[in-house]
């Protein structure tokens, strides 16, 4: 954790199931996904030096279109982890 950081992303989202159930429409998508980062203390510290990647898998479920239910598995060489959120799509 850092007040300067620099965050990089690229995923691929792969729509498999369309479904109804009570009324509500329902979207599954796999997201294979690869990450870079990195912190620093201050703005004049930024350099191409250090960052760390990882790389996972995610699974979305969106609910009629406006809830995104997210959990994602990611692996770096420092750590593993599991992340579960809800939140809208963007």
């Amino acid at each position: 954790y850092g007040p300067v950081m620099g965050f990089y992303n690229i995923e691929f989202r792969f729509r498999v199931a369309d479904f109804q159930l009570w009324d509500n429409f329902f979207q599954v998508s796999v997201v294979p996904f690869y990450d870079i980062a990195q912190v620093w203390d201050k703005i004049r510290e930024i350099n191409g030096q250090g960052y760390k990647h990882s790389r996972g898998l995610g699974l979305r479920l969106i609910w009629d279109q406006a809830t995104v239910i997210l959990m994602d598995y990611a692996v770096s060489k420092e750590d593993k982890l599991f992340y579960i959120d809800i939140g809208h799509v963007f």
